[in-house]
């Protein structure tokens, strides 16, 4: 029996529909779906992982006649609505597009529909999420202005209110909501902690290349970046979503590329991170020979099978009001960020961005004077918000540190 073989059947039925579907027989289609007896797992674990367009797909297959009828129903009935959303998403992404254009302001998309699009040339393959856009850090205030005009509030009114915004430098990323239900994230750099991917916009503009197949030109990252930006992004959450992991199978399956690519990380300090991404992904999307494994890589996918995918894990992250499960699954995602680098000063400087992360400043409102308290208190900020989640549960949404990933 392989290690592949040994994860939950349901999560061995999304791992089969997130593979290129030529390389799926019906008959490991068959043998897993006879296996598995809670079928609402699958469609909470499909959803979960963004990967129902994928599931929907593989029900109609032939192996997954054991596929109850109404679970086959329900999740082709979410695939038909998701691609009509993000269908909606895509003509909103070019409509915001076009008015940064017209107002001067250089974007690029990250993630979402634009790299659907670009891998499987479908917007809806990847499974819904938010729109991404980063633009040049000095235009910023600008793109910001330019977002209200348009119809779009920040998210939270929290932020507002303790002057988030109004910092240059603090936040990687705003969200905003759309009166018509469009989440959108406005970045103005990849990554909280700078030193991950220390690239400049001006070089992430120069590498820019377009999204294929759309009447208007919508830029993204060059491919090295991209693979860089979706390793740090995947590795930074334990990898918890199936998604992601196959995000970057493109990235592995082009050997030029990855070699490129792990040039790259390896000058950033990176190269065990993407060493492990690739085991994952050679594990849950290719099945490798547990007998070509090397022993580090046995040790990579036990734990991540420990962690993330035993039992139920698999299904849905925990709600914050389950304290002792939610506490238990963020400590290991911060370990997996501390230690993404396997260096100290690379733990260091992830330590210090989460200490900076500006996602508590509404309980504490520091005037600009005093602001350099703020890392101090993050830690009783951090503890405020478990015990209001406990007794109440709330969506945080000003930075990585308190926010449920939406892509």
């Amino acid at each position: 029996m392989t290690e592949f073989d040994r994860l939950p059947p349901g999560f061995r039925l999304l791992c089969l529909a997130a593979r290129p579907r030529r390389a799926v027989p019906d008959e490991a289609i068959a043998a897993c779906a006879a296996a598995i007896g809670d079928w609402s797992q699958v469609v909470a674990g499909a959803t979960s992982h963004h990967v129902v367009p994928l599931v929907a797909d593989l029900a109609l297959r032939p192996g997954a006649a054991a596929m109850p009828a109404a679970v086959r129903n329900d999740l082709i009935g979410r695939r038909d609505r998701q691609v009509r959303r993000c269908l909606r998403q895509t003509a909103e992404l070019i409509r915001l597009t076009q008015a940064m254009e017209a107002s001067g302001i250089r974007c690029l998309a990250l993630k979402g529909v634009a790299l659907s699009q670009r891998i499987h040339g479908d917007p809806s393959r990847r499974g819904l999420g938010d729109i991404d856009l980063l633009v040049d850090p000095l235009r910023f205030d600008a793109a910001r202005t330019l977002l209200a005009g348009l119809g779009y509030a920040l998210d939270d009114p929290r932020v507002a209110a303790s002057g988030i915004e109004r910092s240059a430098t603090a936040v990687r990323d705003l969200a905003f909501r759309h009166a018509h239900g469009h989440l959108l994230e406005l970045h103005q750099r990849l990554t909280q902690d700078e030193s991950l991917l220390p690239f400049s916009f001006e070089t992430l503009w120069q590498g820019r290349r377009t999204v294929p197949g759309w009447t208007w030109p919508v830029f993204t990252l060059s491919a090295e970046h991209e693979g860089l930006y979706l390793l740090v992004h995947g590795a930074e959450h334990g990898w918890t979503r199936l998604r992601w992991i196959a995000d970057l199978a493109p990235l592995f399956q082009d050997e030029p590329l990855y070699r490129a690519a792990q040039a790259q990380a390896a000058a950033l300090d990176l190269g065990p991170g993407i060493t492990d991404a690739r085991i994952l992904c050679r594990h849950l999307l290719e099945a490798p020979s547990p007998a070509g494994e090397a022993e580090k890589s046995r040790a990579v996918i036990k734990r991540h099978h420990r962690w993330f995918v035993a039992e139920t894990a698999w299904v849905r992250p925990p709600a914050p009001d389950q304290v002792n499960w939610y506490q238990m699954r963020e400590l290991r995602l911060r370990w997996g960020r501390y230690t993404l680098r396997r260096t100290w000063k690379g733990a260091a400087s992830c330590l210090l961005a989460d200490l900076s992360e500006p996602v508590d400043w509404h309980l504490f409102n520091l005037p600009p004077v005093l602001r350099w308290l703020y890392p101090l208190l993050r830690p009783l900020g951090w503890l405020i918000r478990r015990y209001r989640a406990r007794r109440q549960p709330e969506p945080v949404r000003a930075g990585r540190g308190g926010k449920v990933p939406r892509d």
